[in-house]
């Protein structure tokens, strides 16, 4: 096998690790603080050396994961200063996006926002990991019509950060019950192309998603 080929396979292999450590971090099989340790990880995926380094240095700079030269690599903790500069940030972001959305949305874009809510509603009461999962993609079904690609990355690293949050503090039954009606809303404002019922529709749904993780973590993140 050649150098490139080589190359290749271990960044293959890295990204498959990173997705799979970074899943079990969001729902909280591995927890803030525990020691990652390389060649605990490659016994577990059977995978060598390289593709577990690559894997955990992209978590650390996703903020997944914390470490240095002298220390071991542990899960990121979590804390009520992340919490809020996550849904800072979300605020800045995708409420103008959406005012933008629903005033530029085709019927095909509202077919597509329809379906990524059934997939979601789906998952409703069930398993919090696919009601996540399509909770992101209906939160980018609504944005899909101003979405660059550079606003996505970010927008994507900000989900999988608040998700970890809610995983971490909130019951799935809960979070689920409350938040069907509140996506359809949501979509309802999107899909009447009132772009300025939508910004703030969006805006009144972080606050609330917001409100109701930080009063379920409680103790935890104080």
């Amino acid at each position: 096998m050649t150098d490139v080929s080589t190359t290749a396979l271990s960044q293959g292999l890295g990204r498959d690790i990173t997705d799979l450590v970074r899943a079990m971090i969001l729902d909280g099989t591995l927890k803030p603080g525990q020691v990652l340790l390389p060649r605990d990880l490659q016994a577990q995926f059977g995978v060598s050396t390289i593709p577990v380094r690559e894997a955990l240095r992209t978590l650390a700079s996703e903020g997944f994961v914390v470490s240095s030269p002298r220390r071991r690599t542990r899960v990121a903790g979590v804390s009520m200063t992340e919490l809020g500069e996550v849904y800072t940030l979300r605020r800045s972001i995708e409420p103008p996006l959406m005012r933008q959305s629903a005033a530029s949305r085709t019927e095909l874009h509202i077919r597509l926002a329809v379906a990524a809510f059934d997939d979601m509603d789906r998952h409703v009461g069930s398993d919090v990991n696919k009601f996540l999962a399509a909770h992101r993609e209906f939160h980018r079904a609504l944005l899909e019509p101003a979405l660059g690609p550079l606003t996505e990355r970010i927008l994507r690293q900000l989900w999988l950060t608040s998700d970890r949050y809610v995983r971490l503090g909130v019951a799935s039954t809960r979070v689920d019950e409350r938040a069907r009606d509140d996506h359809l809303t949501l979509l309802d404002s999107y899909s009447s192309g009132d772009a300025i019922l939508a910004e703030q529709t969006a805006r009144a749904h972080l606050q609330l998603v917001e409100q109701s993780v930080t009063g379920a973590l409680g103790d935890l993140l104080n």
